[in-house]
């Protein structure tokens, strides 16, 4: 059984001139590159759901100029999706993102101190004032620097000239759970990266993988998750399975310096099916994806709360201390909207999804 590709990402090469002709001809080398990827792994019988493009992170005084370059080479047009490397949050402003998510690029957003995480609230309401959709093509780093993933929006190319890898397979993994326990688990995602590897070694200029179990709709890691320790997300038990999985990953990552990102257990509400029941019936909050994060998930990802910036610059907060405490990568993705809690709204591809309460 095959993985699908969930991403074949192309980290554009470091750029020391920020001129347009520099930032066109990157992207231009860089697309030829993702293109010859995808269709090795394509002639290889993996399906690969999507192409990305992710940049070193920019000047901000140029931040919202570079969207309109790679705009001009058409890279959109072509599906390929793009993170623009990131801005800081002191040097964002809500127009010129406003500006940059509606033509569809995806940007993290670096904090400098605490105060940050009260102006990321301001800007995330703000954008969710124009359209909710945007508060879903950023996160915040709670991690303390740039992070090189495959993962969108919490992506910036920091290596140079190289090509990221991220699978889609927990429905697949809960497959091999039943059949052959935690070590079946842990030979399956072995093998896929040492034969992702192999094809690719001869093609790619510089090869990373985020090993990361994450969901898509009814390929849900919840689900997976239960399957591990037959227990549901607002359930004891839960927490623990989490970190089995993470003690497969941790152990696989350990082997090679080819792994790159997070390389964690992922539980974005409005992506899974599981937790989007669980969310319309009130049995998760957002406090819950706080203690998943504690026992090491990338973060509290892609939850819909009702607005309220006190509340959710508190959030922020408590999220940036458990991202202190564990000294991983992670990231905040979330959604304030005008709804009340357990209400539902429509969120463009995640189709409909819960407000939940904090």
């Amino acid at each position: 059984m095959k993985p699908i590709i969930r991403s074949v990402t192309i980290f554009l090469d470091r750029i020391n001139d920020w001129s347009r002709n520099s930032v066109v001809g990157a992207v231009e080398e860089a697309v030829d590159v993702l293109d010859g990827v995808v269709e090795v792994l394509r002639d290889h019988g993996f399906s690969v759901w999507t192409r990305r493009l992710s940049l070193p992170k920019p000047l901000a005084s140029i931040y919202g100029g570079i969207a309109g370059w790679v705009a001009d080479t058409n890279v959109l047009d072509k599906g390929v999706l793009v993170s623009l490397g990131g801005i800081d949050v002191d040097g964002a402003s809500v127009e010129v993102l406003a500006e940059v998510l509606d033509q569809g690029f995806y940007t993290p957003l670096f904090p400098r101190n605490s105060q940050d995480y009260r102006r990321f609230s301001e800007i995330l309401h703000g954008l969710s004032g124009i359209d909710p959709l945007y508060c879903t093509r950023v996160a915040l780093s709670l991690y303390g620097g740039f992070l090189e993933t495959p993962y969108f929006p919490l992506s910036t190319s920091v290596g140079g000239l190289g090509v990221g890898i991220a699978f889609l397979y927990p429905h697949i993994l809960a497959r091999v759970y039943r059949d052959g326990g935690v070590e079946g688990v842990t030979d399956y995602v072995r093998r896929c990266s040492v034969e992702v590897a192999g094809l690719l070694r001869e093609i790619a200029p510089r090869l990373v993988m985020d090993l990361s179990i994450s969901p898509w709709m009814e390929y849900s890691v919840a689900g997976l998750v239960k399957t591990v320790t037959g227990s549901d997300p607002w359930e004891p038990g839960f927490l623990h399975g989490i970190r089995l999985l993470n003690n497969v990953l941790e152990a696989i990552v350990s082997e090679g310096k080819q792994f790159t990102g997070f390389n964690e257990v992922m539980l974005p509400l409005a992506e899974d099916n599981m937790l989007k029941d669980a969310g319309y019936r009130g049995m998760v909050r957002a406090r819950d994806f706080l203690l998943y994060s504690s026992v090491c998930v990338a973060g509290p990802d892609m939850i819909a709360l009702p607005m309220d910036r006190d509340r959710l610059t508190k959030y922020i907060m408590d999220a940036a201390a458990i991202a202190s405490t564990k000294k991983k990568p992670m990231a905040l993705r979330v959604i304030p909207v005008d709804n009340k809690p357990w209400e539902k709204i429509e969120l463009g591809m995640f189709g409909k999804i819960p407000v939940i309460d904090y």
